[in-house]
């Protein structure tokens, strides 16, 4: 199999989550999907009592605060819903999340990352940046996942596909050791409007966001799968640059090595649009399978539909999303997945390796032999010293998750604690 499957097939596979809403009124927005405006219109539909939360109620005041707070209620069953209520308490999980971004876009018509519900989760912060004027609006891939404590914070590269959704958990994990946590996002390039395939560049991109948290160092930053690739430019520019970085954590990857594109160069429409599909049904533990024969007499525009039908039929994406939504995911796997990067030759200190415990097959399938043999996965050539190794529960896909993370983050905090008393 080639380097690309590994890649691939090594996305985070999705969680279960306990959402505290009313479950038959979710049942009828996404498996019976009755019209949105009938359903406010119908007064038979029961909504539940504000659950107790840490805030209290306040009221929508604003235009934009009344219309969110009206669109909570139906995707959250909620009879009552404060404007600084926090989604995610309220139920909220990664496909309402999809749901609530693609329902603005149609009702504010406004386009908003996925990630702005991360950072602003309530009511009151999301309109306040729906109201703001587009022009003001600034693309970066920093994106909150942890803001609490007073410690330094780390900095996380996510893996192929770029999305930092999925790191969300960890960074729950740390807030107990007082340890803000943040995501870096994979963004499109400002002057080609595609997809970065230039790790140097995305490395450049991704230090000039850190920069606006915390100008100087010592920097604490990790990566995860492909992420650690980027991790590791960033440590190498900052260290040029004449800051320090403290420690570096690489979470279950083997050193850039080469990549044998020539097969996948050669994929036609069908074969990518079929793998992607496979990714993204594996990451959100989603049954997502494309005929190869029924995508064989279509259209490229056709053959997007076709994978935007099956997504929103497993409750992946919204019928209120456009098509380019998707395709500008498809590209951004296949830019990622054909990413070449080869570091220049440098040695950091405090590099450090946590490995899952329970190694994938297919995760090794293309990695060279001698890699495989060596429980550094190569590191030990870009460390002053011998790198640290440490082993946590769970595989390459649910280390961060729970209740793997825990052990993960548990390890990351031990690891730091020597700085932050130093």
């Amino acid at each position: 199999m080639e380097a690309l499957d590994r890649v691939l097939k090594n996305l985070t596979a999705g969680r279960m989550i306990v959402a505290t809403g009313n479950l038959e009124t979710r049942f009828k927005n996404w498996v019976i999907r009755q019209d949105w405006q009938q359903q406010e219109e119908e007064s038979s539909v029961s909504l539940h009592a504000r659950p107790d939360l840490e805030n209290s109620y306040s009221p929508a005041l604003t235009e934009s605060e009344i219309k969110l707070t009206q669109i909570w209620q139906t995707l959250l069953g909620y009879e009552q819903i404060g404007v600084n209520d926090n989604f995610f308490e309220l139920g909220g999980d990664s496909m309402l999340a999809i749901r609530l971004m693609s329902t603005i876009k149609e009702k504010f018509h406004r386009q908003l990352p996925l990630t702005t519900l991360l950072e602003k989760p309530s009511i009151h912060t999301l309109a306040a940046t729906l109201d703001l004027p587009t022009e003001s609006d600034i693309i970066s891939p920093l994106v909150p996942l942890q803001t609490t404590g007073s410690l330094a914070p780390i900095f996380c590269m996510p893996g192929t596909g770029g999305s930092v959704i999925y790191l969300r958990e960890l960074g729950k994990e740390l807030a107990a050791w007082d340890r803000p946590f943040y995501g870096l996002q994979a963004i499109l390039s400002a002057e080609t409007k595609k997809p970065m395939m230039d790790v140097r560049e995305i490395a450049r991109v991704n230090i000039e966001a850190i920069k606006t948290i915390q100008p100087s160092g010592p920097y604490y930053l990790c990566g995860h799968s492909f992420g650690s690739w980027v991790a590791l430019e960033m440590a190498l520019q900052l260290t040029q640059t004449g800051q320090r970085v403290e420690r570096l954590f690489i979470l279950d990857t083997g050193i850039p090595s080469e990549k044998d594109l020539s097969r996948i160069q050669n994929w036609n429409d069908d074969e990518w649009l079929t793998v992607i599909a496979r990714t993204i049904g594996q990451t959100y533990n989603a049954p997502l399978v494309l005929n190869t024969e029924a995508l064989q007499v279509l259209t490229w525009d056709q053959k997007v539909k076709f994978l935007f039908d099956k997504m929103n039929e497993n409750g992946l994406i919204d019928h209120y999303s456009g098509l380019k939504d998707v395709q500008d995911l498809v590209e951004m796997y296949k830019a990622q997945a054909q990413t070449l990067y080869a570091p220049e030759p440098f040695k950091i200190n405090g590099l450090t390796l946590i490995r899952a415990e329970e190694i994938l097959p297919d995760f090794l399938e293309g990695m060279p032999i001698a890699m495989q043999n060596d429980p550094f996965w190569g590191w030990s050539t870009f460390s002053a010293e011998p790198p640290s190794l440490e082993y946590i529960s769970g595989n390459h896909l649910t280390m961060v998750q729970l209740p793997h993370v825990k052990h993960l983050a548990y390890t990351i905090n031990q690891f730091l604690k020597s700085h932050d008393h130093s």
